[in-house]
């Protein structure tokens, strides 16, 4: 089984064929295929080959499955002394990505 780790913006991820996951927001359209070039490392059962930075002539394809947003992050703030409390959240948007194939050429 073939693994890889992938850059996609400030993110590394571990990804396999056939993997569902999430990351920040990228700006493409849901259904789309996409290449991803920056690939880190390649693991191929026993063989591992690591890039300087990235691995030559590797690509991983993925197809983008949704645009949704993330769980919610929720925010405190809190002075003593003052009566001071303030609460906040935000919802990042996310993409979810499945990779199809791992190709080393």
């Amino acid at each position: 089984m073939k693994e890889a780790i992938i850059k996609i913006g400030s993110q590394q991820v571990l990804v396999t064929e056939g993997q569902k996951i999430s990351v920040r927001k990228v700006t493409a359209v849901a259904g789309e295929t996409m290449m991803l070039d920056d690939v880190l490392a390649i693991i191929d059962g026993s063989s591992v080959t690591i890039g300087k930075p990235t691995v030559s002539g590797a690509k991983v394809e993925a197809m983008i499955d949704s645009q949704d947003k993330g769980k919610k992050i929720d925010v405190y703030r809190y002075r003593a002394k003052s009566r001071y409390r303030k609460h906040t959240g935000k919802r990042m948007p996310e993409t979810t990505l499945t990779i199809k194939s791992i190709n080393t050429k």
